[in-house]
C-alpha cells in the first residue's frame, strides 16, 4: 500500500514553503489572541513532560479553542470524567494535571527536550489527529489548512469517512506554527542542538509506518 513520507525532510520542506492564504489571516490573529496570553500556563507542563509549550498550545487551540476549563484529550471539561473517546478518564484537579495526563497517554513524555525539532513537532501534531491523511497520500489539513499546502486535500468529515471535496474550516496547526516562528514568539530547536543519539528515531518512525501500510 502506497503512503506518503513521514520524514523530517517532508515536514521541514512543507514548513519552509508554507504560505498563508490571505483570507485566513483573521484566523491566525484569532489563534494568537487565544494562545499568547496562556504561554505561561503551557510552560508549566514542560518540566514534567519535556514537551515544548508551543506543541501544548497548538493542541489546546485545535482541540478546544484554548478554553481554560477544557482538557486536550477530547475537549471536555477537565473536572469531570470523560464520557466520549477516550472514556472514563479523569476527573483532574487542574488543567495542568489533565494536560500532563494527556501527553503521557500519548507517550510524548518519553522524548527528551532536545528531540523536539520543528519536523518532529509537526509529525506529532499529525499523529495526535490521526494518520488517515498519510494513507491517502495527501497533506493533513489539521496541519496545513489555510495555506498553499492545504488546498485540494479533502477532509475526514467523521471518523473513517473521507471526502476528497470537503474543505476544513479550521486553520491548520502547522500554519499557526509557521506564523509563531516568523514573529519570534516561538524559537525552534536548532539543528546544532540536536542530540546525535536520537537522530535515527525519525527513520524508525518512517519504517514503522511503512510496515503498517504493507500489513493493511
Amino acid at each position: 500500500m502506497k503512503t506518503r513520507a513521514m520524514s523530517a525532510e517532508y515536514y521541514q520542506g512543507l514548513f519552509d514553503t508554507c504560505q498563508l492564504i490571505p483570507k485566513w489571516k483573521h484566523d491566525i490573529e484569532v489563534s494568537f489572541i487565544n494562545i499568547k496570553p496562556q504561554i505561561d500556563l503551557y510552560k508549566r507542563v514542560v518540566a514534567p513532560t519535556n514537551v515544548p509549550w508551543v506543541f501544548v498550545g497548538l493542541i489546546h487551540w485545535m482541540e478546544c479553542d484554548c478554553h481554560s476549563k477544557k482538557q486536550i484529550l477530547n475537549g471536555q471539561v477537565y473536572n469531570m470524567a470523560t464520557t466520549r473517546h477516550p472514556e472514563h478518564l479523569g476527573p483532574w484537579s487542574s488543567w495542568e494535571e489533565s494536560t500532563i495526563a494527556a501527553l503521557k497517554k500519548h507517550n510524548l513524555h518519553v522524548f527528551p527536550k532536545d528531540w523536539w525539532t520543528l519536523p518532529r513537532i509537526l509529525e506529532r501534531l499529525e499523529r495526535w489527529n490521526g494518520l488517515g491523511y498519510l494513507n491517502k497520500c495527501v497533506n493533513s489539513p489539521y496541519l496545513w489548512s489555510g495555506s498553499n499546502h492545504g488546498l485540494g486535500v479533502g477532509k475526514y468529515t467523521s471518523d473513517g469517512k473521507y471526502s476528497p471535496t470537503a474543505v476544513s474550516r479550521q486553520i491548520g496547526a502547522g500554519v499557526i506554527l509557521k506564523e509563531l516562528v516568523k514573529q519570534g514568539i516561538y524559537v525552534p530547536l536548532g539543528i546544532e542542538q540536536i542530540n546525535p543519539t536520537i537522530i535515527a528515531m525519525d527513520e524508525l518512525i518512517a519504517k514503522a509506518v511503512q510496515v503498517r501500510g504493507m500489513l493493511e
